[in-house]
């Protein structure tokens, strides 16, 4: 489940799929006393592997719904009896294997803070724009109210330091530096954006046309 973009246009599968799977030496039982990470092995799958298979040794159960992330899609897939080439081994069993799929993971976890950037980005831009030409009914408008111009300073900080944070992080995985500022990024950012948002919409002071715009902008 969640195997992200892993079906392709018409579910019979992506241009190319990682698959991570684990290693068994003819059919044996794994055995208990071993390192796990050394049965880790990763497959590429094309849509010829597919094509090459029984119809159903390949199938899309079911298109998992994800609210607020409409540029992908998180399948619920299913491989039965499925035969890969031998040349189509990305990493055969051992230790390789699983340290690719740890990098894999804590490079995500910088595009994590650099989503969460933009959320935050959008939302102090849709904020800052209502709060220039609206005053919610009263005499100044929403700029010129000293509780709304805090808010929003705070906002834009945060954005700012995740924007660091995560560029940070970025160049870190770049120099081989390692992953932990990429995971900093990751839980920080992502926590901050959250926070963002309910401080833009507390300092417009209005709730569902303003998620709707924030949501509009940041596609």
């Amino acid at each position: 489940m969640w195997a992200t973009n892993c079906s392709g246009w018409e579910d019979r599968g992506a241009d190319l799929q990682c698959l991570v799977c684990r290693h068994s030496q003819d059919g044996k039982d794994q055995d208990p006393e071993k390192d796990p990470a050394d049965s880790i092995m990763i497959l590429l799958i094309t849509p010829s592997v597919i094509a090459a298979n029984k119809l159903d040794a390949y199938q899309v159960i079911n298109h998992i719904s994800l609210p607020g992330h409409t540029s992908t899609n998180g399948a619920h897939i299913k491989f039965s009896s499925f035969r890969v080439p031998e040349h189509n081994v990305l990493a055969a069993p051992g230790k390789a294997a699983a340290a690719i799929v740890a990098q894999s993971f804590t490079s995500s976890a910088a595009l994590v803070g650099a989503m969460s950037v933009g959320i935050m980005a959008a939302a102090f831009e849709a904020a800052l724009e209502f709060a220039k030409r609206d005053s919610r009914g009263g005499k100044e408008g929403l700029l010129n109210r000293q509780s709304v111009a805090d808010l929003l300073m705070d906002v834009k900080m945060r954005a700012d330091a995740a924007r660091f944070l995560t560029w940070k992080a970025a160049d870190a995985i770049d120099k081989g530096l390692g992953g932990e500022l990429a995971l900093e990024a990751k839980i920080w950012c992502s926590d901050m954006a959250v926070k963002a948002v309910v401080d833009a919409m507390s300092a417009v002071g209005m709730w569902v046309s303003l998620v709707m715009y924030i949501l509009g902008k940041s596609g």
